[in-house]
Parts: structure tokens; sequence; C-alpha cells
């Protein structure tokens, strides 16, 4: 599948991109839930953020086992470097009216996930989800088969030698 495809299936959720890269490779390494989309929009919406700005995923050097992710919400694309995920979907969330009472709203925003071109060469069947637990509540990466091993607490990883793979 070609660029030119790729921008016709963004309206079905599927990756966007500025180079040569088909929407098999964008499948194949990654997978967002719908908390992930979720919690794109609702923190843009907190925020009164644009719904162009986008979460960006990241894989950095770092943490005991050599790789981390890395999460922060970005403004700017860089069209040769990122690879842009939309879902033109997401149920927007509720709101607070003047009473204070949740109203539910039946509007549809746009949600955006950036990885740039490396990060996604590190991804491999992993899905981007949102957890929210009593200890507190992230963005997490969860079934890279690229992973060879990750740390204790989970903040770092490696990855599998070109090898193994």
């Amino acid at each position: 599948v070609t660029v030119s495809v790729l921008y016709w299936m963004l309206r079905r959720g599927f990756c966007r991109l500025a180079l040569s890269a088909s929407v098999a490779e964008c499948r194949d390494a990654v997978q967002f839930t719908d908390r992930a989309w979720q919690r794109v929009v609702a923190v843009n919406a907190l925020e009164a953020a644009q719904e162009t700005r986008a979460l960006r995923m990241s894989i950095v050097p770092g943490g005991c086992q050599g790789f981390s992710y890395q999460f922060e919400f970005d403004d700017e694309v860089d069209p040769e470097e990122d690879i842009v995920f939309v879902n033109d979907s997401v149920p927007a969330p509720p709101r607070i009216d003047d009473e204070g009472n949740e109203v539910d709203s039946n509007d549809i925003r746009q949600s955006r996930i950036v990885i740039d071109r490396e990060s996604l060469k590190k991804l491999q069947g992993a899905s981007i989800d949102y957890h929210s637990e009593l200890k507190g509540s992230a963005f997490v990466v969860i079934g890279n088969e690229l992973v060879d091993q990750a740390c204790a607490c989970a903040a770092s990883f490696s990855l599998q030698s070109a090898k193994t793979r």
C-alpha cells in the first residue's frame, strides 16, 4: 500500500505517513486501545488544547535495561520523521455543567498519536493503552514483541538482537 492510499485510510483510523511505509507495517508494529484515544481527547479538552495536538510516543535511551518509553503531548509534527495515527471518531468526554453535574456530550472528536520512525522500528505487535490505578495513571506500551528483557519496575527494557528476531 502506498502513501496516497494511506492518506485515504486516514478516516478509517489507520496511520498517515510522510514517506514510504505501508499500512501493514504500521498495524504490525502498534495498535491503540479505545482508552488511549479517549485519554488524548480528554487531556486536550481539559487543557483547552487544539485537536491537532497529539500524544507523542518515543523510545529513548535510558534506564537500567537500555531503553524506555516516553509519552508527552506535542503540537509539532515533523513530516519527514513522524508517523501520525489519527482516529476521527472518539467520543468527547463528559462536561461539567454550572451546577457541577456531569453531562454527556454527543460530540465526536479527533485524536492523534505520533510516533517517530526510529521508535516505530522498535515496536512489533505492541498496544498503547492508558491505565489508571491507585498508584497512578499513565500511558503504557503492552506486548512489544521486540522487547528482550524489562527491569523489575517496568520502566526500561532491552531489545532483542537482530539475530534473535
